[in-house]
C-alpha cells in the first residue's frame, strides 16, 4: 500500500484523501488555497468538519451562523492557528478574505452526533513542548478530547531543522473496542525545497515502510508507529488529524524506545514559547 499522497500540481483546494481512499477509513483531507472573494462550498452530510487556516483569512457561513476574518498568520510557521469546527448535517460556505490567498486544510470524518459550530481562536489552542535534544518539537492541540466533537481529534506540530518528531514512537489505538484508528498528516517545509523522512512500521516490524515527503505532501497512517525527521536546514510543520471509532484514544509507545523518556528528564526541556 502507498501511504504518501503527493502534493497536487495546482495550489487550489484539492482533495488529497477522498472518502473512498483504501487507507483513509472514511476520513477526508482537502488542502490548498482560496483566493480573495472566491468561495468553497461543503454540502450538508453525515461528516463533521475542521477547517484549519494555515495562512491568510476567510469568512464562513453555516446556516444563520457566521464567522468573519478567521485567520491571522501569514503562513503555518507564523503563530497559533484560527480554525472552524462545523458539525454534521450542516452546509458550509467559505470565502477567501485575504491577499495573499487563504491557505487551508479541511478535514472531515463521519460522525454520529451533532454539536455547535465553533470559531477556534489562537487563545483556545493549547501549546506544549514534547521531547528533548534532537527530538524536541512544539505541538498545538486544536481539537482535543475535551472539545465538543464526535470523533475528530486534530492539531499541528512544528519541528526545528534536522529534528525528529513522534519520538518515542507510539501507535494510536481505540480505548474501547477494536475499531480502526486512522491518522493523516499534511506537511510544509521552510524553505520549501527540503524533504522529510517518515518511517512507518508495526509492532512486529510488519509494514516497515520508509516514506520520503516533500513540501505540501500528505501521508495516511492506518496504524502502527510513525516517527519522522526533517532534513537539516529545513523547518517542518504538519497539521494532523486522528479519527477512531470514538474519541477515547490511547497511545502505546514502542517498548524498545521507552528509555528515551528517562533521557528526556536528563537532557531537559526548553520553556514552551
Amino acid at each position: 500500500m502507498d501511504y504518501r499522497r503527493p502534493a497536487p500540481a495546482a495550489r487550489a483546494l484539492t482533495t488529497i484523501v477522498g472518502p473512498d481512499d483504501p487507507a483513509g477509513s472514511g476520513l477526508t483531507l482537502v488542502c490548498g488555497t482560496l483566493g480573495f472573494g472566491a468561495t468553497h462550498a461543503i454540502v450538508a452530510d453525515e461528516a463533521e468538519t475542521l477547517v484549519v487556516v494555515m495562512g491568510g483569512r476567510i469568512h464562513a457561513r453555516v446556516g444563520d451562523w457566521t464567522a468573519r476574518g478567521v485567520g491571522a498568520r501569514l503562513d503555518p510557521f507564523g503563530g497559533a492557528p484560527h480554525a472552524l469546527y462545523v458539525p454534521r448535517d450542516a452546509a458550509i460556505e467559505i470565502m477567501g478574505a485575504s491577499s495573499p490567498d487563504a491557505d487551508l486544510a479541511i478535514v472531515r470524518v463521519p460522525a454520529a452526533r451533532a454539536f455547535a459550530p465553533v470559531h477556534i481562536l489562537p487563545t483556545d489552542v493549547s501549546a506544549f513542548e514534547r521531547g528533548a535534544a534532537n527530538w524536541r518539537r512544539l505541538e498545538r492541540s486544536i481539537v482535543d478530547g475535551g472539545f465538543a466533537a464526535d470523533r475528530l481529534i486534530a492539531g499541528e506540530t512544528l519541528v526545528d531543522p534536522g529534528n525528529w518528531s513522534e519520538v518515542p514512537p507510539a501507535r494510536d489505538a481505540a480505548a474501547v473496542g477494536n475499531g480502526a484508528v486512522v491518522r493523516v498528516h499534511h506537511l510544509r517545509l521552510a524553505p520549501s525545497s527540503g524533504f522529510a523522512l517518515q518511517y512507518l512500521y508495526g509492532a512486529g516490524r510488519e509494514a516497515d515502510v520508509p516514506v520520503v515527503l516533500r513540501d505540501r505532501d500528505s501521508v495516511v497512517i492506518p496504524g502502527g508507529y510513525f516517527p519522522l525527521v526533517a532534513a537539516p536546514g529545513h523547518a517542518m510543520y504538519y497539521v494532523w488529524a486522528i479519527a477512531g471509532p470514538a474519541r477515547a484514544l490511547l497511545q502505546y509507545e514502542d517498548p524498545q524506545y521507552a528509555w528515551l523518556q528517562a533521557a528526556e528528564r536528563v537532557v531537559g526541556r526548553r520553556p514552551t514559547p
